[in-house]
């Protein structure tokens, strides 16, 4: 009795002025959805009519409803915090269904920084696919303009931008594809004097040019800074694609990444090797691009779009590789191709893709090695335009009695990469088939009831079935610590195959509405216990604030969780009502219920003591029955699962909630 006289609740009490602000405000956003939603249906109606929709009043960009600020919320989100909003979860919510990418990833994408060196072929699929993924930050570099001949390969431009510099066109299309991308334009490319400045603010850094010049130039701003390249190119009907400096990998792991239809892979000797074969490529050890070309290419080794033609999908889909590299480096998701050579073939029926393992790190690579020449503050005084026109002069005029030809053979044959030792290497890839496994949800079929009694002996949970007895939780005796003792009895398991017994919307006496335990947990606040049942992913990207997230399928091994929550929530509305009754009786005041009090329903929970309530909310009311059943079972103090779950949560309460499925 005393701790619970000293134990006083801090209380937040806001004047009437605030309060009032706060629901004007959230009125005002109420408002501006309806008012989006009747610009789209008067939108739609017109394109029925076959009218065009009218340009005066157009829908809004974006639910106004879902940008809610965090304080007005009903929800939280534990993955995100506050670098993703409702809009951003809604818009990004098939990656966040993925359990392999999650809203942790998308968060991180949300805040990561890519320049992009290069707006053609292949810089315009890349920075289109980007910006569609959420990368919160794009630095675009190219000095050449829009011309007619790009635009059979370069989505990103029009025939509208012809003769517009190629990043401010790019620019332009970003914006109309997803506004809440920042893009920064720099019109002059690639130069020695801003390759610095630009790759260090960056955290993924894609080469989509086609000269020599800047790829080397590009190559050694990357090797000094230690950011990671994804470079790729695309000529006639065939593309590479590899990773240079550092894949953003935190620790040695296999890059043999790839499958051939074929099942092979092969090597740089020509050889086929094994398709399960890996190389040990440790953080920050990664070849840069001067690694595996000491010696610039001959100008016939090097030709470009112009010269040699293109096929147009070709660097369309090189681009679009690059950018699925660039997230995967930016959210350390999957391996990347760091060490190996991607090549694609468009001709090509039976093996279009195939991978060959690179040489390792240059000790004494000038930009990478050991001893480096090349450093981020003489850079700008290295002159590219000899390093590599002088080899071509060379290659071109054929003088010299063949003297620089023989040593540039003399350097390639010093520098030939060691095939690999498959004996040596272990098996790392997996098939189609384990991956569509791993990204699958789990299927509901038919089946019994949702719960079954079985007789057994009192056991521990194990592989996700209570093999015996009922967890019950006891506080101790100094109310601090709480244990969970074992009752032997007729063990309840939860059977995740089974039919929910009603409709999702379907009313019954168990079942409550939204809107009713929005007033319930206002009333009561920490006596109402509400368990989230929806798979991790979905419960770590939004929830209800205080709620416990415990998937289905976790819920039998977890339920002392719950145990845990009701007695904390026993004990924290036992010190409020305590208190409660302490300050009435001090300022002498009779106690005036509100009008939501004097409700038949609210009546019926018996509030006037103590009693935490336990309810389960699903994504649209399927399995949070499945819950409830079950927890009835387990003897825990469940009052219901909320009708229609997160969607109708969304619909009636609070419409800044994500939709997330």
């Amino acid at each position: 009795a005393r701790d619970l006289r000293s134990a006083k609740p801090q209380r937040r009490t806001l004047g009437p002025d605030r309060r009032l602000a706060r629901a004007m405000e959230a009125v005002i956003h109420a408002l501006r959805a309806e008012n989006a939603a009747l610009k789209a249906e008067v939108a739609a109606f017109r394109a029925d009519n076959g009218l065009c929709p009218s340009v005066s009043h157009p829908p809004l960009p974006d639910d106004a409803a879902l940008c809610l600020p965090a304080d007005l919320r009903t929800w939280e989100s534990v993955g995100a915090g506050v670098s993703l909003d409702g809009a951003d979860m809604e818009r990004y919510a098939r990656h966040i269904a993925l359990p392999a990418f999650g809203v942790g990833k998308q968060a991180a994408l949300a805040t990561s920084t890519v320049l992009i060196v290069g707006c053609g072929g292949l810089g315009s699929p890349a920075a289109l696919y980007l910006a569609g993924a959420g990368v919160g930050r794009l630095h675009l570099a190219d000095a050449d303009v829009v011309e007619r001949s790009n635009l059979h390969r370069q989505i990103i431009h029009t025939d509208a931008r012809c003769g517009a510099p190629k990043a401010l066109s790019a620019a332009v299309a970003i914006a109309q594809f997803n506004r809440h991308c920042v893009v920064t334009t720099h019109t002059e490319g690639m130069t020695n004097q801003n390759a610095v400045a630009l790759v260090k603010q960056a955290d993924c850094v894609l080469d989509c040019t086609d000269n020599a010049q800047t790829r080397y130039l590009l190559s050694d701003a990357c090797a000094v800074l230690k950011k990671p390249l994804v470079s790729a190119a695309a000529v006639g009907t065939e593309g590479q694609l590899t990773v240079y400096v550092d894949d953003g990998t935190t620790s040695t792991s296999g890059v043999g990444n790839f499958r051939a239809t074929g099942g092979k892979e092969t090597s740089t000797s020509g050889s086929d090797t094994s398709a399960t074969a890996t190389f040990q490529n440790p953080k920050n050890h990664l070849p840069c691009y001067r690694c595996i070309f000491p010696v610039p290419p001959s100008a016939s080794d090097r030709p470009n779009c112009a010269q040699g033609g293109v096929l147009g999908p070709v660097p369309g889909v090189m681009g679009v590789l690059q950018a699925l590299e660039a997230i995967k480096v930016c959210t350390n998701l999957g391996e990347r191709f760091g060490g190996r050579l991607l090549m694609f073939d468009a001709l090509a029926a039976n093996r279009n893709f195939s991978s060959i393992a690179l040489r390792g790190k240059d000790p004494k690579c000038v930009a990478c090695g050991d001893r480096p020449s090349i450093s981020s503050s003489n850079i700008a005084q290295y002159d590219y335009d000899a390093f590599v026109g002088g080899a071509t002069a060379c290659d071109l005029k054929r003088t010299s009695a063949g003297e620089n030809a023989v040593e540039r053979k003399a350097a390639r044959q010093a520098t030939q990469p060691t095939p690999p030792d498959a004996n040596a290497l272990p098996a790392a890839l997996d098939d189609a088939a384990a991956a569509r496994l791993r990204n699958a949800s789990a299927a509901r079929g038919d089946g019994d009831a949702p719960w079954a009694s079985t007789r057994g002996s009192v056991g521990t949970p194990s592989g996700g079935v209570v093999t015996g007895g009922r967890g019950v939780v006891t506080p101790s005796s100094t109310g601090r610590a709480i244990t969970l003792e074992t009752e032997t009895e007729d063990a309840v398991h939860l059977d995740l195959k089974s039919t929910p017994p009603l409709h999702a919307r379907a009313e019954a006496s168990h079942r409550v509405a939204p809107s009713f335990l929005l007033q319930l947990r206002r009333a009561l606040g920490e006596a109402v216990v509400v368990v989230d049942v929806r798979p991790k992913h979905l419960s770590d990207a939004a929830k209800l604030k205080g709620a416990i997230a415990i998937p289905l399928g976790e819920l039998d091994s977890r339920v002392g969780e719950v145990w845990v929550a009701v007695e904390t929530a026993r004990v924290a509305a036992a010190r409020a009502e305590a208190f409660s009754a302490r300050e009435i009786r001090k300022r002498g005041e009779a106690i005036d219920p509100e009008e939501f009090a004097q409700s038949r329903a609210f009546k019926d929970l018996n509030v006037t003591r103590p009693d935490p309530k336990v309810f389960t909310i699903c994504s649209k009311g399927n399995a949070s029955q499945l819950a409830f059943l079950y927890l009835q079972n387990q003897g825990l103090p469940v009052h219901g699962d909320v009708l229609g779950g997160y969607e109708r949560w969304r619909e009636d309460v609070d419409p800044s909630f994500p939709k997330l499925v």
